[in-house]
């Protein structure tokens, strides 16, 4: 087999994926800005009528009294969100995964949630730690 010689090869230049310094300069970094919004809306996953309902094993949880925690603004606001920490409160290590990441924002550009519902969060990962501890 012969040996590859140096025209067998592409050159290659590291274009890097985040242009931020050519977007900010831009005339049209309005327009590109909303392009990139456009592209992280794809990213999340697609709508479902059921996300805007309670579960069962939710309502059962968002009705049990928390200690130092109360979800009424969350359950209200974000059934889904409720839906998924009410699957994950028996499992303390999964919960705080999921909180961390509803209450970080590694994305860039996130809003956020309300006052209200990321009080909350904090309450009960405060809660899920606090239990943690006491069980040991």
């Amino acid at each position: 087999m012969a040996q590859p010689t140096k025209s067998d090869f592409t050159p290659f230049e590291y274009e890097p994926l985040r242009r931020i310094d050519r977007i900010a300069d831009s005339p049209n970094a309005q327009e590109i800005a909303q392009q990139r919004a456009d592209a992280l809306r794809l990213l999340r996953s697609p709508g479902n009528p059921r996300d805007n309902i309670l579960t069962k094993l939710a309502e059962e949880w968002c009705e049990r009294p928390l200690p130092h925690a109360q979800t009424r603004a969350l359950c209200e606001r974000y059934p889904r969100i409720a839906n998924r920490i009410a699957l994950c409160w028996i499992d303390p290590v999964l919960t705080l995964a999921l909180l961390d990441q509803l209450l970080r924002d590694r994305r860039g550009g996130r809003k956020g949630f309300p006052a209200p519902v990321h009080a909350e969060l904090v309450a009960l990962a405060a809660e899920v730690r606090n239990r943690g501890t006491d069980a040991s």
